[in-house]
């Protein structure tokens, strides 16, 4: 720590004495001229003294943190050797616990649901607690569950199956495919395969003429009487 400080003063007087020399420049009205290695070595100076402003924060840092420490284990040997407060102190935790650990879905005895309970305990004990099991009269019986009829008067109780437009189309499943299809997602498919369709309409038509020419003699004279035609035009 006395190293700590040391740098830190040092840091300060640095730091005054470049004030100090600031003031007395700007209070002069000649300007000095400063050589380069005079700037060189102010700015060395400088920078030695950002150096040990860092170093003296991170040591004042260091130092609280560990006058932090230094207080908490000091306190926990207080604890320690004082059985009564630790006690008191370990006890808080439990009585918060306490609510939680006593839980249950029971509406009687809610104390006795504390205790260790055992397989027997559980089939012999009838706290009250809601269950689906009927005793006495009634207990074979459907009659205690009851359907209103008329609780919901708008109720649709008819049959579920496909209408009458899936069924005219059922036929095919190629047709009962675009029953079902989007009317935008088949436009735009349709639209997609129309463009690739005319893509590269000219040149497929072009050469779907060439190959019919090549198989027919009479197509072959035909567009050689044209392309003279067109010479002689």
């Amino acid at each position: 720590m006395g190293k700590n400080a040391a740098y830190l003063a040092a840091a300060k007087k640095k730091i005054k004495d470049r004030l100090e020399a600031e003031t007395s420049t700007k209070k002069s009205p000649v300007k000095k001229r400063i050589s380069k290695a005079q700037r060189a070595t102010l700015a060395r100076e400088e920078k030695k003294t950002k150096a040990a402003q860092t170093i003296a924060r991170a040591a004042v840092v260091v130092a609280r943190r560990a006058n932090e420490k230094a207080r908490g284990r000091a306190r926990v040997a207080e604890v320690e050797r004082s059985p009564a407060s630790s006690t008191e102190i370990l006890a808080v935790p439990q009585t918060r616990r306490q609510p939680a650990r006593s839980l249950t879905m029971s509406t009687a005895n809610p104390d006795s649901s504390s205790a260790v309970t055992t397989g027997a305990s559980i089939q012999n004990r009838d706290d009250g607690a809601l269950n689906s099991d009927l005793e006495g009269e009634g207990e074979d019986s459907d009659d205690w569950c009851i359907e209103d009829e008329g609780l919901y008067p708008g109720l649709y109780r008819g049959g579920y199956g496909p209408t009458e437009a899936v069924l005219e189309a059922a036929d095919s499943p190629l047709s009962l495919f675009f029953f079902f299809t989007p009317r935008r997602l088949w436009r735009r498919i349709a639209t997609e395969s129309n463009r690739y369709y005319h893509q590269h309409l000219n040149e497929r038509v072009d050469r779907i003429f060439d190959t019919r020419v090549e198989d027919n003699e009479e197509l072959t004279k035909g567009k050689k009487c044209f392309s003279r035609r067109r010479r002689s035009t």
